[in-house]
C-alpha cells in the first residue's frame, strides 16, 4: 500500500507540473498576442496621424491654388482695364485729329481726355504685374504643400 501511495504522490506532482506547464505556455502566448494588439493600435494611431497632416497639407495647398486662380483673374481685369484705357485714348485721339478743323475746342477737351487716360495706364500695368506675381507666388507655395501631400502614403 505504501508503494501505491508513493506512487500516487508521483502521478499527483507529475499531473499538477504539467498543469504548471500547460499555464506558463499560456502566459507566453498571451503575453506575445498583447504585444501584438499594441503594436497595431501604435501603427494604427501612426497611419492616423499622417492622414490627418497629408489632408491637411492638401487643403493648403487647394486654397493656395485657389488664391492663384483669383489673383490671375483679377491680373486678367487689370490687363484688360489697361487696354480699353489704351484703345479709348487712342480713339479720342483720331477723334480729336478729326475735329481740330471744324471744333478745336472739342478736339483739345478730347486730346485732354486721351491724355490723361494714357497717364492711368502705368499705374495699371503695375497693379496687373503684381496680380501676376502673386500668382506666381501662390503657385510655387501650393506646389510646395502639395510635395508634402504626396510625401504621406
Amino acid at each position: 500500500m505504501p508503494d501505491e501511495e508513493l506512487e500516487t504522490n508521483e502521478l499527483k506532482e507529475s499531473i499538477e507540473k504539467s498543469v504548471e506547464t500547460a499555464f506558463e505556455a499560456e502566459e507566453r502566448k498571451r503575453g506575445w498576442s498583447g504585444y501584438l494588439s499594441l503594436s497595431t493600435a501604435i501603427i494604427a494611431v501612426f497611419a492616423a496621424i499622417a492622414s490627418l497632416e497629408s489632408g491637411a497639407k492638401s487643403n493648403e495647398a487647394i486654397l493656395e491654388k485657389n488664391d492663384a486662380v483669383l489673383n490671375q483673374a483679377k491680373a486678367s481685369d487689370g490687363w484688360a482695364l489697361y487696354q480699353a484705357k489704351g484703345v479709348r485714348s487712342t480713339v479720342l485721339g483720331g477723334e480729336s485729329q478729326f475735329l481740330a478743323a471744324t471744333n478745336p475746342g472739342l478736339a483739345q477737351e478730347l486730346r485732354q481726355e486721351a491724355a490723361r487716360l494714357k497717364g492711368e495706364q502705368p499705374e495699371l500695368e503695375r497693379g496687373a504685374r503684381g496680380r501676376e506675381a502673386e500668382v506666381q507666388a501662390s503657385n510655387t507655395r501650393g506646389a510646395h504643400l502639395l510635395e508634402g501631400h504626396h510625401r504621406f502614403p
